[in-house]
């Protein structure tokens, strides 16, 4: 039952905790091997601990704002207000033509989903199945219990539906979604070390063990390295180094991504835009005031541009009477 309430708990905190509920299922029902009454009696105490957390979100919810499902209703209301970031047809970046769903669906969970999932936190995922493989072929049982939550959690990223109403398959390019698959992953390798590391009988052996352990963390420190200039500097960090360049006076046109940034650090407000910072999507340069600022931040535009070339963000041309 407590169980049960941590992970109401969690599902509060980020929905994508549901897709724990098979890992759950397989391990009360079969890994443990526990007799079906026993662990059926288990799940169904989990279930309801976590009824129990989303009944008291939904009376909350009914008390303030008069509507039960108002977390489900706003779930679904933000696929439609942020189509751009889900798979919708109508996203720039995970959109298809007229016709072209059944096209987009296969890509998306067949190429570009495995892809994104494997590439994570350093191919850590890829690595993951590597050892997997490994203590499937030396069948080490003490691998079943993670590996299948890992497995599962692969499963259902790739092929898990973010809206109960339509499939919409996650975006997974998106990595704080994936941020579940981490641990799961991370206890695979490392149990795959610490296995290939065990004294075992026989010199000849150990000296194997010990040279594929090492080619294990050698690989993955090659496959890491690309990624290490990547955390250097934040995703903000362009924003944070013009604010102190400009004066509350200052009129700055940017994208709309970094535009909510610009305000938040000039103003401490969490505002879309302001009157000294706007986003410059369908503004022309006549429509620009003299002596403004235009800052484009490559990155951002870059990532709202891509793979569309009709999205409105565009890369602003700096004309003589607008200043740097």
């Amino acid at each position: 039952m407590i169980a049960g309430l941590c992970f109401g708990i969690s599902w509060l905190s980020k929905e994508t905790v549901a897709y724990l509920a098979p890992v759950l299922v397989i391990y009360y029902r079969y890994i443990l091997k526990l007799r079906p009454l026993t662990a059926y009696s288990n799940l169904l105490y989990v279930g309801l601990g976590g009824l129990i957390v989303i009944a008291a979100e939904a009376g909350f919810y009914r008390a303030f704002s008069g509507d039960w499902l108002f977390h489900f209703h706003e779930l679904e209301r933000n696929y439609t207000v942020h189509g751009a970031l889900f798979f919708d047809q109508s996203s720039p970046l995970f959109g298809w033509p007229e016709g072209g769903y059944v096209k987009a669906l296969v890509k998306r969970l067949f190429y570009t989903g495995p892809t994104d999932l494997l590439n994570s936190f350093g191919y850590l995922p890829s690595f993951a199945i590597v050892s997997l493989a490994w203590a499937t072929v030396i069948r080490d049982r003490r691998f079943i219990t993670v590996g299948s939550w890992f497995v599962v959690l692969m499963l259902m990223f790739n092929f898990g539906s973010s809206s109960l109403m339509s499939y919409k398959p996650l975006p997974l390019m998106f990595r704080h979604y994936l941020y579940p698959i981490l641990l799961p992953a991370t206890v695979v390798v490392s149990g795959t070390l610490a296995a290939l590391l065990e004294r075992k009988t026989g010199w000849d052996l150990t000296i194997e063990r010990r040279f594929w352990a090492a080619t294990l963390v050698v690989a993955y420190i090659i496959f890491c390295v690309p990624g290490v200039n990547n955390l250097r500097r934040r995703p903000d960090q362009v924003t944070r180094d013009v604010v102190p360049l400009l004066s509350a006076s200052d009129i700055v046109y940017t994208d709309v991504e970094t535009a909510g940034d610009l305000v938040f650090f000039r103003t401490g407000k969490l505002l879309p835009y302001d009157d000294a910072t706007i986003a410059y999507e369908g503004l022309a340069i006549d429509d620009m005031r003299a002596g403004s600022y235009v800052l484009v931040n490559k990155d951002t535009v870059d990532f709202l541009a891509k793979e569309n070339s009709n999205y409105t963000c565009r890369k602003i041309v700096i004309t003589s009477h607008l200043r740097s």
